[in-house]
């Protein structure tokens, strides 16, 4: 038994030096089309960050470590975790008492209370504590800027306001042909019908209650795959920049992606998992797409592999229903788009492509200069990177094996998305 430990270990070990020689040489190539000029620094320095991560994790799993005794655990009590929150509310109005805006010490306090919330043993209400953080410092900056901070919610916006002063869905000036059926208007036209606030405000509300969902469903899920700390899966969550950007930005695949959540991961009454279907195809296409992509691997692999998993107890009811929705939708966009012109548009533009045309957008681009913060700001999506691989060759459970691996495969897409034309914007739909 020890001889087989032995062995089992040794080729652990070489599985993993291979792991690093392979990243090694593909960094060189990158190193190469950096310095040919065909790689901006933009995009070599996340490169560089996750490939030197990604070296040092796999060199440090080599030799078996008592994680307990690394990692200290904080022990706070409920009243710990809400003086938490109340003292960062505090110090950031003092802030903005004093300079009329949020600066560095409001940031060093957040990453104060989020490193104690790392540390803390894993409970609900831990992860709770981060998206209250998050939210206050959401609010305090909502004082200080009025909504909304996004295009997307501005039209939303519009649209709803002008769905209440219409009645409905007729003679409306503000229109997105992507949206047929516009799900996220009419949820802010009938939160501010209920309410009586004013539609910029909804859409903030609503920013607010996805970040809250968006948590608890990162906290089921994780406990679902078993994490021995679950909150911290919340935690990273909230440090990665898109979903923080999308609780300001509420835009309609933020809350498809409510929707799938649920539908991939937890097990659903049929009813409920045709109600989320119907939501979330309505709400975002392209999201819907890589959501049945995924149902499809999964049912490929418990039909193929025969990996009997309880996650994947009723995946072929999901992906059928999500499957004929999604048909049915695809089948009413495509007709409306043909009575409008547009696919001949498309198909024109898809020849001129092909033709050696360079085809050019009509708005005017935003010209942003790339400092070193812009790079940091891709940090959090690194370390979700690293343990994606981490559970690519570690976890023992297939099927978040196969979901590692389909992460890290979007992934790689949105980065070379974003190397080929940044205005596909993949990484929103494919990370």
């Amino acid at each position: 038994m020890r001889r087989m430990t032995t062995l089992k270990h040794v080729s652990y070990k070489r599985l993993n030096t291979l792991f690093v020689i392979g990243i090694v040489l593909v960094y060189l190539f990158f190193v190469y089309r950096y310095y040919a000029g065909y790689l901006s620094f933009r995009h070599f320095a996340p490169i560089t960050i996750l490939v030197l991560l990604s070296v040092l994790t796999l060199i440090s799993l080599v030799r078996p470590y008592r994680y307990e005794g690394i990692f200290p655990r904080v022990s706070l009590s409920g009243i710990g975790y809400i003086v938490m929150v109340y003292a960062f509310l505090f110090c950031m109005l003092l802030e903005v008492w004093f300079y009329g805006h949020l600066g560095i010490f409001s940031v060093i306090v957040l990453i104060v209370i989020f490193a104690l919330l790392l540390f803390s043993h894993s409970h609900l209400y831990v992860a709770l504590t981060a998206v209250l953080s998050s939210a206050v410092l959401i609010s305090v900056l909502y004082g200080i800027y009025s909504p909304s901070f996004g295009n997307d919610t501005w039209r939303d916006a519009v649209q709803a306001t002008q769905m209440i002063e219409r009645g409905g869905l007729k003679g409306l000036t503000v229109v997105h042909k992507a949206y047929p059926l516009p799900v996220v208007p009419l949820l802010y036209a009938i939160h501010s019908i209920s309410t009586g606030l004013d539609t910029l405000w909804s859409s903030s509300i609503m920013g607010l209650v996805y970040l809250l969902l968006l948590s608890l469903l990162v906290y089921l899920v994780a406990r679902r795959f078993s994490m021995e700390y679950s909150h911290m899966a919340v935690i990273l969550a909230l440090m990665t920049p898109l979903i923080m950007i999308w609780s300001v930005w509420f835009i309609p695949q933020t809350y498809s992606l409510l929707m799938a959540i649920p539908l991939l991961f937890l097990d659903l009454h049929p009813v409920i998992t045709l109600a989320f279907a119907i939501a979330m195809v309505l709400g975002h296409g392209g999201l819907s797409l890589w959501a049945l992509a995924i149902l499809t691997l999964l049912v490929l692999v418990k039909k193929v592999i025969r990996v009997k998993e309880p996650i994947l107890g009723s995946i072929e009811i999901k992906l059928i229903t999500i499957m004929v929705i999604f048909m049915l939708y695809t089948t009413y966009t495509t007709f409306l788009m043909v009575l409008e012109g547009a696919v001949s548009s498309v198909i024109e533009a898809l020849f001129a492509f092909l033709g050696g045309e360079r085809i050019i957008a009509a708005s005017t681009p935003i010209q942003f200069q790339y400092t070193v913060a812009t790079v940091l700001g891709v940090i959090p999506v690194i370390v979700l990177a690293v343990l994606g691989l981490v559970a690519l060759i570690e976890s023992e459970d297939t099927v978040a094996r196969l979901l590692a691996l389909a992460s890290l495969a979007g992934l790689s897409l949105a980065y070379a998305g974003s190397v080929a034309n940044l205005a596909l914007g993949l990484l929103r739909y494919l990370a």
